[in-house]
């Protein structure tokens, strides 16, 4: 089988794998720490009880595994090394009490032991945490600025629709074409580019709200998403980044680009309807962006304004 025949189920599995990755992180991170450390509390306490009953020939030491995992998960890691270290202090305790009584030596060991074994798995389980975790930071970023990706855009793009279809809100997607990427690749080299690109993800980052998102598309373009924000507000977002960009930066060492980045803005606004998907919006925000370039006067086309029907962006189509 041909390289260029592989490619397309690669890139599949990739997805697959970057989506199971962000899954698990959101499963570790949907429940609040707090009561997963009082339900591992609840549960080691039980299987105490039952350790305390049991000979001591018949260890139950396995089970406290299950309590700890839970924590090591979910909590922070100085949490999950405290518990490990209470589960030891438990088995002490227990060892002490129970109404067959272990001598010294054997209660020495057993806890050295299972110190080192509640450790050694409270770290290893720390550890995959984190890798899942840059995992999930990867999965959902552009590995050149680290602005957050199409796909962690779409996701939050769907969240704020859900939104706005509740609240009757508008909400606003625009799309950033950085204008003479090319020239710039072309005439100073790709590192330049790549240095212009992220100059527009720092400036996006720093001028945006809190509440809004913004997302390498891919090449030279961005796609913005701004919640609770009409066309006005969106137009008054467009010239603070546009004021923003216009700031000279060094472009490469001994080169000022003067004049900052150009770019070109469109956009879609309005409240979706029930049946209005993401990648529907985005080909209407794209489709804004080109009329934007093909005009050449700073104009921000946006599909869906009513206020703006009969004007200008009127050649725009309707929101779906």
């Amino acid at each position: 089988m041909a390289a260029g025949a592989r490619d397309p189920e690669r890139a599949r599995t990739s997805k697959v794998g970057d989506a199971l990755v962000v899954r698990i992180r959101a499963a570790l991170n949907g429940t609040d720490s707090r009561l997963v450390l009082l339900g591992a509390v609840l549960l080691a306490m039980g299987i105490g009880v039952a350790d305390w009953l049991t000979r001591p020939e018949l260890s139950l030491v396995v089970f406290y595994l299950l309590p700890l995992l839970m924590v090591a998960g979910r909590c922070a890691p100085r949490t999950a090394v405290a518990f490990a270290l209470a589960l030891s202090l438990q088995g002490i305790v227990i060892g002490i009490s129970a109404p067959t009584a272990l001598s010294r030596s054997v209660i020495v060991w057993n806890t050295g032991v299972r110190t080192a074994f509640y450790l050694l798995v409270a770290g290893l389980v720390i550890s995959l945490r984190r890798v899942l975790e840059d995992l999930a930071w990867q999965a959902e970023r552009d590995p050149l600025t680290h602005a957050p990706n199409r796909r962690a855009f779409a996701e939050a793009a769907e969240r704020a629709f859900n939104s706005s279809r509740r609240t009757s809100r508008p909400v606003t997607v625009l799309y950033l074409d950085v204008d003479y990427l090319k020239p710039v690749n072309d005439s100073i080299g790709h590192e330049a580019g790549d240095r212009l690109l992220c100059r527009v993800a720092d400036v996006l980052g720093d001028d945006l709200r809190s509440i809004d998102l913004f997302a390498r598309a891919g090449g030279d373009e961005f796609v913005i998403l701004l919640p609770d924000s009409d066309g006005d507000e969106a137009r008054q977002a467009v010239a603070r980044l546009r004021q923003a960009l216009a700031v000279p930066f060094e472009l490469a060492p001994g080169v000022l680009a003067d004049t900052g980045v150009s770019a070109s803005f469109g956009g879609w606004v309005g409240v979706p309807g029930p049946h209005t998907t993401v990648d529907d919006v985005l080909q209407l925000a794209d489709q804004g962006m080109y009329e934007a370039k093909r005009r050449r006067d700073g104009s921000v086309p946006l599909a869906g304004e009513p206020s703006r029907a009969q004007g200008p962006d009127s050649a725009l189509p309707p929101a779906p």
